[in-house]
């Protein structure tokens, strides 16, 4: 079994990586500078060098690869990804696990929605996981708020959403590598089992952390301003405001355990999150 993990330098794909070494499972990172990764990373993983913009480096990242853990880069247009998925039924891939988007059947324009249909035409057996809300955006792009000022700043309104950990995504798309024949051509949808307000999650912070944090409940123009003024690209911002907008319409209170039936395990709920995380909230 030869597996190819992409997005490897973002926060899923690292964790994926790093859950499959302490499993001590084999496996090569796509990353586009081998040299860079190796450097920030170390070079105890095995690195493959893939440029979705240069279809040279098509045939060699997937060299003997028969399992792909496939993420959608942001940056890359969406032409090149479609290319790339297309070229696949070329080569020795016979299973794809594609990290999609929880509100795909809500926002059918979203990129993952032709994404995915283009993978189910390639006729490679797929698993597709739509996971719900990473609880580890508090320690991204709210940490500094958390941090400096004790405020979560983010667009969600008074909705509620269910979160999962990073962690728990990388042990689900572990489980679908290892016994890939079950979850063929399956759509995991993979939401917490409990849901919060960003004031909740406030509420449980102070409690956990020992410092007031309170949820400001910005706008979305008055969020976007702060956001673009801390110097983050205004398509990464409209992302945020994305992966928000349906919390805020209070679209995202589902919950469910296909988690737990799946893998068999107890997910990671919020509470264990935080102390697990602490450091990232503490001044420095």
């Amino acid at each position: 079994m030869t597996i190819l993990v992409t997005g490897f330098t973002g926060n899923v794909g690292l964790a994926v990586g790093h859950a499959m070494m302490k499993r001590h499972i084999p496996f090569h990172a796509a990353v586009i500078d081998p040299a860079a990764a190796s450097e920030k990373f170390g070079n105890a993983f095995h690195y493959r060098h893939l440029d979705y913009a240069d279809i040279l480096t098509f045939s060699q990242a997937l060299k003997g690869v028969d399992q792909l853990f496939l993420m959608y880069p942001s940056q890359v247009s969406t032409r090149q990804f479609h290319l790339f998925l297309r070229y696949l039924r070329f080569t020795s891939v016979r299973h794809i696990v594609y990290l999609s988007f929880k509100d795909v059947p809500v926002f059918p324009l979203t990129p993952h929605h032709t994404i995915e249909k283009i993978i189910q035409e390639t006729g490679i057996p797929f698993t597709i996981i739509r996971p719900g809300y990473y609880m580890q955006n508090l320690n991204l792009f709210m940490r500094d708020d958390i941090r400096f000022h004790e405020q979560i700043v983010t667009p969600a309104g008074l909705g509620k959403t269910s979160m999962i950990d990073i962690r728990d995504i990388a042990t689900f798309v572990i489980h679908c590598l290892e016994h890939p024949a079950p979850h063929f051509n399956r759509v995991y949808t993979l939401h917490g089992e409990e849901v919060f307000g960003f004031h909740e999650v406030a509420s449980l912070m102070t409690l956990l952390l020992g410092k007031t944090i309170r949820y400001t409940n910005p706008s979305i123009p008055f969020f976007q301003m702060k956001m673009v003024q801390k110097g983050y690209p205004k398509s990464y911002v409209n992302e945020v405001i994305m992966l928000h907008l349906p919390i805020s319409l209070g679209l995202t209170k589902r919950t469910n355990s296909q988690f737990r039936e799946v893998t068999g395990t107890e997910p990671i709920p919020l509470s264990q999150y935080i102390l697990d995380y602490q450091a990232h909230w503490e001044k420095h």
